[in-house]
Formats: structure tokens, C-alpha cells, sequence
């Protein structure tokens, strides 16, 4: 999953092309902030035109985005959809979230979707100062209502919410029990050998000619009498 707000400034290549297209300026929900419907972009913070790139056509999202460019994009009042819906929109990040007993938990500190555009759900951040990397998630399955004043919740108990830290891709470290099948190979060959065999490692394996004196191995010192 992905951050709404780590959208914002980030530049959009055609994928047709692969020329800068513009910025992204603004994100635009749908009326019940539940999916993405498109980005809104401009070359700059004081550029005047602004293009549409619905999400349909958006193919990918890393440090930069990628969308078809087969068709231009449309100017935002060309788009009607898309131009009533920011109208009409409000700041959702910082918006009050209650709880399903009228009791607050804290604000919105960012949106987090998926591939698809789908808003999967909020973190809540409590106080002035809060880590979003250690703030409680609230599910979108868990939110009743995303309103101008408020978000409405289905939960009451802070405590039972993971945290946004468990989102994260984490790759996981192997089971003890698996094992590269060589390496085992390796090491069940070694403990079976004899010990007078483990211990005589002193020469070089290759077979020296038979009057001359066997070659020690780097690092071996011989001892004189």
C-alpha cells in the first residue's frame, strides 16, 4: 500500500514517450473518499493549466508515475467529472475521526490505497507530534462515514487497531529448519568423516613429485629440531 499525501510533486512521465508530463497537484476522490479517480497535474506551483490523468491510465507508481499518454490529457475543465468532484471535495488529512461512541480519537494523518485506487484505510495520529510509522490504522471496512467535519469509526478501542508500521512489506527470514540443500550435503560429509582425516589438512591436495618434500600450506609454520 501507498500514501495519499507522498503523491503530491511527483512528476508524471508519459509512458508512451517517456517525456516529463508535469507534477502531481492534487488527488481527487470519489464523493464518498473511498478510490482515487484521478491526479491532477501542472508544471508548476504557479502554472495555470492543469491536466487530468484519470487513474484508469495510470500504470505504475514508484519514485515517479507512469501513465499512458496514447491520448492527451485533458485540461481539468474539459473534464467535468473530475472538476465538479475537486469542488466539492474538502481536506480529509487533519480531518477529527470519532469514535462509534461519540468519543475522539484523534485525527487523519494520511490515506493509504492500493494498486487499484481503493482507499484502504487512515492512520490516526494523536497529539502535535506523532510517528506515522508507529500510528494506529484504521481500516476502510472500519469507517462508518468520511465527512467535511468528521470521520466517523465502527471501533471504539484504539488498542485493538495495528499500527502502520505492520503495513510494510517486510520479507521475512527463512525457517530454521530450511536449509540450502548443498550446504547440508556439505556438512553431513564433513562431520562423518574420520577425525585423523579432518585433522590432516597440512598439504596441498595436489599430488607433488615423488622426490620431492611434501609443500605446507600457507599459513603453516614448520617447527625445526
Amino acid at each position: 500500500m501507498h500514501k495519499v499525501n507522498e503523491l503530491y510533486g511527483k512528476q508524471v512521465i508519459n509512458q508512451s514517450t517517456g517525456e516529463r508530463v508535469a507534477a502531481v497537484r492534487d488527488v481527487v476522490l470519489d464523493p464518498d473518499a473511498r478510490r482515487i479517480v484521478a491526479l491532477v497535474v501542472s508544471d508548476g506551483m504557479w502554472s495555470k493549466e492543469e491536466r487530468v490523468i484519470r487513474w484508469d491510465t495510470v500504470t505504475s507508481i514508484g519514485d515517479f508515475v507512469i501513465a499512458e499518454g496514447t491520448q492527451p490529457f485533458a485540461v481539468i475543465d474539459e473534464d467535468t467529472e473530475v472538476a465538479d468532484l475537486r469542488k466539492q471535495a474538502h481536506k480529509i488529512t487533519g480531518t477529527m475521526i470519532l469514535s462509534s461512541t461519540g468519543e475522539r480519537m484523534g485525527t487523519i494523518g494520511d490515506m493509504f490505497y492500493d494498486e487499484s485506487g481503493a482507499i484502504a484505510g487512515y492512520s490516526i495520529k494523536q497529539g502535535i507530534i506523532g510517528s506515522s510509522d508507529e500510528a494506529p490504522f484504521l481500516a476502510a471496512e472500519q469507517v462508518q462515514a468520511v465527512g467535511k467535519d468528521a470521520v466517523i469509526a465502527n471501533v471504539s478501542d484504539l488498542a485493538a487497531l495495528r499500527t502502520t508500521e505492520l503495513l510494510a512489506d517486510v520479507p521475512q527470514e527463512p525457517a530454521e529448519h530450511v536449509r540450502d540443500p548443498a550446504t547440508v550435503e556439505l556438512q553431513e560429509r564433513v562431520v562423518g568423516e574420520p577425525p585423523d582425516l579432518l585433522e590432516d589438512t597440512r598439504y596441498d591436495p595436489v599430488d607433488p613429485p615423488a622426490d620431492a618434500p611434501a609443500k605446507p600450506l600457507p599459513g603453516k609454520q614448520r617447527q625445526l629440531e
